[in-house]
């Protein structure tokens, strides 16, 4: 192993300096001013002079947080020749108070800056820009624990009554449900059974005896899909099911004998209905 003597290096201010700097000054109760400051040379590289008028150009989109400034005989802003206290002259182009961005005073720090044209110079302004920044996401205020807790025990009452209510209508749907099966099964018990050369399933079977417990009366789709299924809507087919059963017993049926559709409301049963029954047949 060895050691080497090493070098003390001190970084220099001025060649950290990019020559060109951006505060805000704030006097008193007064709206910050946008002031951008040049070194001589710089003003000198760009070809600008201090008889020189600019137009001021804020970028938007992508570009925000950037700013130009374009020698224009047009323009209504100039550059104005200052001396700091330590005796070094710099250039101030004072832009006045900027909607734009904060509020509030910020020292004026070295910024990048490009040549864009010869007559036009862009900046990118210190990082206090960003906070001002409508593309970028804003950082949600945490709330206070007495507020938060009294949200979520709000939530949880909501929670509670939104539950009660489903419970409720739940509960009431499977009563009407109960009760369409009740009539439902009570029609059923008088009708006699089929003749077994109708030749029908045992689900065409239950359709054909609501209709002939109803003779003459319209049945809906839902009775019948009650009287079949229950109550149980898990295992629910596509009630078009029912005109797959209807259409299956037209053919079956006797030529006295007929299922009127009722577009939109249901079906019902006409005819000589005593033809269907063994009963009759014997």
């Amino acid at each position: 192993m060895a050691f080497e003597e090493i070098e003390i290096l001190t970084a220099s201010k001025t060649a950290s300096h990019t020559g060109v700097s951006v505060g805000l000054v704030k006097i008193r109760n007064g709206k910050a001013l946008l002031k951008i400051n040049f070194r001589p040379h710089v003003f000198e590289e760009m070809g600008f002079a201090e008889s020189d008028h600019f137009v001021p150009m804020l970028g938007t989109g992508e570009d925000y947080g950037m700013i130009r400034l374009q020698k224009n005989k047009g323009g209504k802003v100039r550059a104005k020749l200052r001396e700091a206290s330590h005796g070094a002259r710099y250039f101030c182009v004072n832009l006045g108070q900027r909607p734009e961005f904060v509020d509030r005073a910020e020292k004026a720090v070295p910024c990048q800056w490009e040549k864009i044209d010869l007559a036009t110079i862009e900046i990118v302004l210190p990082a206090w820009v960003d906070e001002t920044n409508p593309s970028k996401p804003k950082r949600i205020a945490a709330e206070p624990p007495t507020v938060a807790a009294g949200r979520r025990e709000a939530e949880r009452m909501r929670a509670e009554a939104q539950a009660a209510v489903r419970r409720r209508e739940e509960s009431e749907l499977r009563q009407v449900q109960s009760e369409m099966r009740k009539v439902v099964a009570d029609a059923l018990k008088d009708v006699p059974e089929f003749h077994p050369k109708l030749g029908l399933t045992v689900a065409e079977a239950d359709v054909l005896g609501v209709l002939a417990s109803r003779h003459g009366k319209l049945v809906s789709r839902d009775s019948l899909m009650t009287l079949i299924y229950g109550a149980n809507a898990d295992e629910l087919p596509d009630d078009k099911i029912i005109d797959v059963w209807i259409s299956k017993i037209r053919p079956k049926l006797p030529i006295s004998v007929s299922i009127e559709t009722v577009h939109g409301q249901g079906w019902r049963l006409k005819g000589d209905v005593k033809q269907l029954y063994a009963v009759v047949a014997a």
